[in-house]
């Protein structure tokens, strides 16, 4: 994936991609400003109520940092079981925990599970994050498949960065843009 325009689309095609393609039926993107030291849900593909709970919010720092601890790290993934966050006590209203029957077994999903992946610049700052919910097949993520995730999120990356570095070198052009256009015509 590599994008030069709408980065809103960008994250919608990324978020589709992975529904799609690995089976899960919410994905969201969040994307770190860093100006902020925080996180902005611009994207939330699938679950219509997940999307009119989540799109838009903003979460700090301090409220990600939880989910993102070494104890949760698995194969540069993090996934978070059912028990170990209190989502009502830390985000009330502002989260969105399915309404879905759990998994069966030890390795069954459960809808206080959450699974996030972090988008990464090539420079190794943190660009945002990809969480993904409500697998299709019941089950937490085997370790093929968080590979598969993990992979995903790091293209995912690189386009976001892209498209980035595309959209702060725009007003650049512009104005490298009218100086050329001028001398060209003094030449002429």
């Amino acid at each position: 994936m590599r994008a030069e325009g709408d980065l809103p689309e960008l994250l919608a095609a990324i978020a589709r991609t992975i529904s799609q393609s690995l089976g899960y039926r919410t994905v969201v993107v969040n994307l770190y400003r860093p100006a902020w030291d925080n996180f902005s849900v611009t994207t939330v593909h699938g679950n219509d109520a997940a999307r009119s709970i989540l799109l838009g919010q903003v979460r700090t720092w301090e409220e990600w940092s939880p989910l993102l601890q070494p104890a949760f790290e698995r194969r540069g993934a993090f996934v978070v079981p059912a028990g170990e966050y209190d989502w009502d006590a830390r985000l009330g209203d502002r989260s969105y925990v399915p309404d879905s029957t759990p998994g069966r077994g030890d390795n069954g999903w459960q809808p206080e599970d959450a699974l996030s992946l972090p988008m990464r610049h090539a420079g190794g700052h943190l660009l945002g994050l990809l969480s993904s919910d409500e697998p299709v097949s019941g089950r937490r993520p085997t370790d093929e498949e968080l590979d598969v995730l993990v992979a995903l999120a790091e293209h995912a990356a690189l386009a976001v960065q892209s498209a980035q570095e595309a959209n702060q070198a725009a007003p650049h052009r512009i104005a490298l843009d009218r100086p050329l256009g001028r001398s060209s015509r003094l030449i002429a």
